[in-house]
């Protein structure tokens, strides 16, 4: 059904029917209820909070070996989940700089990740710059960035840090070029 159709369809309803369908909708989908929850009482901190700590459980994730299997399609789910809400683009950096200040807190501590994770990790940061960038927020976002990379040890002992500082360090300096190249 098309955006067009389901407007045409509502505006058939009665005042009733269409609260009705709301009741029922909520109900029935869960995602429907948490958007109308936001709708109806839009607690951003509270929101902030919740996906920050879910998002830090999934980089902390351990696989059925011990090994570290954070799952990125659900970092980056949630992250997408709070941005279809539209509480601002300061939150949604503001959880994209929690996520990487997470891994790279992970990473301080010896957690080690496959080159496909790290590479997926760069990948949120690239786009933490540029949704920093179109929010005008770019150059407060890029300090924070590099104080978190420049705050993880990079020492011989500290391999799985030293790894992803390079990776996340890449990472910037792609998405700057990136940034600047697309200005030009």
């Amino acid at each position: 059904m098309s955006k067009a159709a389901l407007k045409k369809t509502l505006a058939l309803l009665s005042p009733e029917q269409k609260d009705q369908l709301l009741l029922d909708l909520y109900s029935a989908r869960k995602e429907a209820k948490e958007y109308l929850d936001f709708f109806v009482d839009p607690d951003i901190e509270k929101l902030v909070t919740a996906t920050c700590n879910s998002i830090t459980r999934e980089v902390y994730r351990k696989g059925k070996h011990g090994y570290n299997k954070p799952r990125i399609t659900e970092i980056r789910n949630l992250i997408k989940k709070v941005a279809t809400l539209n509480p601002g683009p300061e939150y949604v950096i503001q959880i994209m700089v929690s996520t990487i200040q997470t891994v790279a807190n992970a990473a301080s501590i010896g957690f080690w990740y496959t080159n496909a994770v790290a590479d997926s990790f760069a990948r949120i940061t690239r786009e933490t710059l540029i949704v920093a960038n179109d929010a005008a927020m770019l150059d407060a976002t890029l300090n924070k960035i590099n104080a978190i990379v420049d705050a993880m040890p990079n020492t011989v002992v500290r391999r799985a840090s030293r790894f992803m500082r390079a990776k996340l360090k890449d990472a910037i300096s792609d998405g700057l070029s990136a940034l600047t190249s697309a200005k030009t």
